[in-house]
């Protein structure tokens, strides 16, 4: 009997190994049905992949176009090698390629995040309202899938797409280490970014698509939310500390202080939006030596946080905020839970009378 037994094949890593929170992440994501089966919709039609070559071109197209306008601007100084740098003193200056590199990376950047602030909220929103106007919520709701379930099924299936396209763009921003100016963390924390901006957004346009029965009134709702959140709200609070603390008469040593803290408080606020964020601690890294990627300083025991650390923790916590708030919209309709709910207690004139109950 022993040698008819099958050879079995050798066991590869085991998902155990990982700690408990990411193999039950990876779990739910890889065997979720609804992200299965729009994937495979998807990603079976030769469309998708037109598209994303369409658009690999369109933005080395307009990489080409930066570069040339960044290599013809006006702004040189001194030599034709050179750059004055306006951030730093007066004595510093800045390769000219580098400054290029510099450039054209946050303009390949600003272009991915302005497409996934474009795409994020009109690939999430219609999700679920739109099943609600076709008329298939319901069967959804007999499944066995939990709120969670759903809400995340529908999340990462609208944006996967746009995960790969981002993944796509990172060859045409990768040209900046040619011309120097960029490093490998600059690059991975603007993927990163790009990628937070887009489960953000999704989050958003996932929690107004719960939360209404039609498509279109979903998207219009997000995308005056994004509006309200990323430019009306921060620049409203902005401009009112400014107002605040110039009405306040305070001492010269205080007002140091003051002036920091306000300093602070602007860029905690500011970093609410990705473009500003990746702008900010490019500008940071290019100017301050000694500074990375998550802390800067002014002197060597001082550690702030840049911008894109900020709109990490931020964006985390919006994130969180809007899908569960999305979840409490989805109440499921299985046999169970009924089946499980606790029996009515029988009352006075039932138990008197030997009536049936119900």
């Amino acid at each position: 009997m022993a040698g008819n037994i099958l050879p079995q094949p050798k066991a590869g890593p085991r998902l155990e190994s990982l700690p408990r929170l990411v193999s039950g992440g990876w779990k739910a994501l890889r065997y979720n049905p609804i992200i299965i089966k729009e994937l495979r919709h998807r990603m079976r039609s030769w469309h998708g992949l037109v598209d994303l070559a369409t658009f690999s071109l369109l933005l080395s197209g307009f990489g080409l176009v930066m570069y040339n306008t960044y290599q013809n601007s006006s702004r040189v100084y001194n030599y034709r090698s050179y750059i004055y740098n306006v951030y730093t003193s007066s004595s510093a200056q800045t390769p000219r390629s580098q400054e290029l590199g510099s450039n054209y990376f946050v303009a390949i950047v600003v272009a991915q995040l302005f497409l996934a602030c474009m795409l994020a909220p009109s690939f999430s929103a219609p999700t679920i309202a739109g099943e609600k106007e076709r008329q298939t919520y319901d069967i959804m709701l007999v499944t066995l899938l939990r709120p969670r379930d759903i809400i995340v099924g529908k999340l990462f299936s609208s944006l996967a797409y746009l995960m790969l396209v981002t993944i796509a763009g990172i060859p045409v921003a990768s040209v900046a280490f040619l011309m120097g100016g960029l490093g490998p963390d600059q690059l991975g924390a603007a993927v990163v970014v790009i990628l937070v901006t887009g489960l953000m957004l999704g989050a958003i346009g996932i929690f107004w698509s719960s939360a209404v029965n039609r498509s279109v009134t979903a998207n219009r709702n997000a995308f005056i939310n994004i509006l309200l959140l990323y430019f009306v709200v921060p620049l409203m609070l902005v401009y009112g500390m400014n107002i605040a603390f110039k009405a306040v008469p305070v001492s010269f040593q205080f007002s140091v202080y003051a002036e920091n803290d306000l300093k602070d408080a602007m860029m905690w606020v500011s970093s609410v939006n990705p473009m500003y964020a990746i702008v900010d601690t490019n500008e940071i890294l290019k100017n301050r030596p000694g500074s990375n990627i998550l802390f800067f300083g002014n002197t060597p025991k001082e550690f702030l946080l840049t911008p894109v650390t900020r709109f990490l923790l931020i964006s985390t916590g919006i994130i969180f905020i809007y899908l569960w708030q999305a979840t409490r919209h989805i109440r499921p309709l299985r046999p169970e839970t009924q089946r499980f709910a606790i029996p009515a207690r029988p009352n006075k004139h039932s138990a008197q009378t030997g009536e049936p109950l119900g």
